[in-house]
């Protein structure tokens, strides 16, 4: 997601009608901050938590969604991956 966010902040300086529109750049370097922080918590929260919280945020700020479309993707999400990752695939997961 952070080399996206990079690629699409610089593939906009590329473009040859270019004139500088930071609205345009707000959603890209959102999400290489929001990346950023869930790596961090990652390491202090557990990798089902940060995941949590950097879905809902990601839905909410980036995504405009509504805080009962996000609440439950969110839930979903997270206990999808839970259950493909630990349940199924039987794979240890920092928690």
């Amino acid at each position: 997601a952070s080399l996206l966010s990079i690629i699409l902040i610089f593939d906009g300086f590329r473009k040859k009608d270019f004139t500088f529109n930071l609205i345009k750049l707000v959603k890209p370097i959102l999400g290489l901050i929001f990346f950023i922080v869930f790596l961090v918590f990652w390491k202090w929260v557990g990798y089902f938590a940060a995941c949590a919280a950097l879905l809902m945020l990601w839905l909410r700020c980036i995504g405009r969604e509504k805080w009962v479309i996000s609440i439950v993707a969110t839930v979903l999400v997270t206990l999808g991956f839970y259950a493909v990752f630990v349940i199924l695939l039987d794979i240890p997961v920092p928690v």
